[in-house]
């Protein structure tokens, strides 16, 4: 071991380390107390790092023991490398509002608590750290360069807040696959220029970004793809990321909440939560404001997705991806501050319930819903009428409306509609898409002749009663048309023992038990299939000269109508033309 005379200054150190205290500088230098200055402080208030060094490992035990407090350092200027790679700390070390010359080194050290709060560091490199207890970067600390903590295991927790990091080249904070067991917290005006990753990283508690600011416009400001968190993730009441926030395949074991945060990565992704697991809810809420898509395709949220107040946009592209995601509870998409400004995607994702408002809709062909499902329509005051759900479903792209008409959307809302009671405004939606589909060219000609029929004669099985209208329409038409024949001599009767009898011919005398001839009876006789009024048997058309057979044929067509009502009458009264 080398030897080591330390000077006035690092005796005091060590006479305060023996003691459990603090060897406090800045008491004795109340003036100059800022550690961006500390490169001007002066001897007397200078320490080596191998005084520390020394300290920290409890090298001399004899010669300067150490208290189980540890090492604590109060304002003043450490020079000299802190390398404590693969070195044992076995007491805690707070460097407390100093000035650190020079890089710190925890590359596969094991520690005790560690707190650098208040000072200025030019980097830390600490991979594969293990620390028992906590590690403090707070209070105005402010590293100069990289931050790193790869694969480091905290079992306490990493407290960064009011701390700065700033390394505009690359990465500020790297804790990708790090282990901390109790919260991260990167709050109360916590800022990072550069990129913030915890790639990988398990969280047993919190990570709390609230008021925090990461700033890497146009790229990566934090990262935590595929990190596993206990509790929440707060990135609200101020928090601020200029570059794209990525969540992807997180799994967080309570709330999602960005409150009141905001996010600006434009035109590019701003917030990306792909296959993100939530076991509570998500709050883009209450002045959450998004430039940039916000992503969240394949998510699965136990709770809420509440999007209250918020704002999303991101022209010409897509302002808010909830693809394939599912959200337990309820879909909360009313009193935005203002429309989204790009396309809202809920293709293929699923909600219990569905509370929205018109005026948070998005613009006319930014509305995605192809394959989208929900339970219910819920809220305060429903949107259940068919006339605002048309026009909800009117957003879709054009596309989707027309040659490549999707039918699921309208069928979604008709089974909803009729499950919550609603089956007059279900009946108005199903018809919409019959229209929709016979438009959209994919019937044949044929098959959309069918369809249009259907539509004017019984509104597709849902409105079986327009038959009876038509059926009584046809037949007030036949009894004037059978009328008019009946007074021209056009109907006579059927039973050739009369018509060839003297008495008819020459005195168109009937025998009086033969039924007078009555054209609305008659009209009604021929048009209704098996019912029989004693009309039809007794009474035809004379098929003779060009009106005789026009009414003739009529009388077929007559007849024709008949069948065909009466059969979608019933077809429609059964249920069985209605296709949701």
């Amino acid at each position: 071991m080398e030897p080591l005379e330390p000077t006035e200054a690092e005796r005091k150190v060590i006479e305060a380390a023996a003691k459990g205290e603090y060897c406090d500088f800045a008491a004795e230098h109340p003036g100059d107390t800022d550690p961006p200055n500390g490169a001007a402080w002066g001897d007397d208030r200078t320490v080596g790092s191998k005084i520390i060094r020394a300290l920290a490992l409890c090298q001399r035990p004899n010669d300067w023991p150490v208290h189980a407090k540890g090492v604590r350092v109060v304002g003043a200027k450490i020079t000299g490398p802190l390398d404590f790679e693969a070195a044992t700390v076995l007491v805690p070390l707070g460097l407390l509002r100093c000035y650190i010359e020079k890089p710190i080194i925890l590359r596969d050290a094991s520690t005790r608590t560690i707190s650098l709060a208040g000072s200025q560091v030019p980097g830390i490199t600490a991979d594969r750290v293990s620390v028992d207890g906590a590690v403090f970067l707070r209070d105005g600390f402010h590293a100069r360069g990289e931050v790193r903590f790869l694969g480091a295991r905290i079992r306490a927790s990493l407290d960064c807040r009011t701390g700065t990091i700033a390394n505009d080249d690359g990465t500020a904070l790297n804790c990708d696959g790090a282990r901390v067991d109790g919260s991260v917290v990167l709050n109360k005006g916590f800022r990072a220029e550069g990129e913030v990753r915890f790639v990988g990283a398990k969280i047993g508690g919190n990570l709390d970004c609230e008021k925090g600011t990461f700033d890497k416009e146009g790229d990566r400001a934090l990262s935590c793809d595929g990190a596993e968190i206990g509790g929440d993730v707060s990135l609200n009441d101020g928090f601020c990321a200029r570059g794209e926030v990525g969540l992807a395949g997180v799994k967080i074991g309570g709330d999602l909440n960005c409150t009141k945060g905001t996010f600006e990565n434009e035109r590019r992704d701003a917030l990306s939560c792909d296959h993100v697991e939530v076991g509570g809810n998500v709050f883009l809420s209450k002045g959450f404001q998004a430039k940039g898509e916000v992503r969240f395709p394949s998510a699965s949220i136990l709770g809420q997705f509440v999007c209250e107040g918020g704002a999303f946009a991101n022209t010409a592209a897509c302002a808010l991806r909830l693809e394939s995601a599912r959200v337990h509870r309820g879909l909360f998409f009313r009193r935005l501050k203002q429309k989204p400004e790009g396309t809202v995607d809920l293709t293929q994702a699923w909600v219990d319930a569905l509370i929205d408002d018109e005026a948070s809709w998005p613009a006319k062909g930014n509305l995605s819903l192809d394959g989208f499902a929900y339970d219910r329509i819920g809220g305060d005051k429903p949107l259940t009428d068919s006339e605002t759900r048309l026009r909800w479903l009117h957003l879709q792209p054009a596309e989707h409306l027309k040659t490549g008409f999707r039918p699921q959307p309208f069928e979604q809302l008709v089974a909803v509609l009729r499950k919550m009671g609603h089956e007059h405004d279900a009946r108005k939606i199903a018809i919409e898409k019959q229209r929709l589909l016979r438009r959209s060219g994919r019937l044949g000609p044929w098959d959309r002749i069918i369809n249009w029929l259907l539509g004017v004669i019984v509104g597709h099985g849902y409105r079986p009663w327009r038959a009876v209208s038509w059926a009584l329409a046809v037949v007030l038409f036949g009894w004037g048309v059978f009328d008019v024949a009946e007074g021209r001599q056009l109907i006579v009767p059927a039973k050739e023992r009369v018509y060839m009898s003297p008495a008819y011919i020459e005195r168109a005398e009937l025998p009086p038990e033969y039924p007078q001839f009555r054209a609305f009876v008659y009209s009604l006789d021929v048009f209704l299939p098996i019912v029989e009024l004693h009309q039809e048997e007794y009474w035809l058309p004379l098929a003779n000269g060009l009106k005789g057979w026009a009414v003739w044929i009529y009388m077929w067509l007559h007849i024709a109508f008949g069948w065909v009502l009466t059969s979608l009458a019933v077809l429609g009264l059964g249920g069985v033309i209605k296709k949701d």
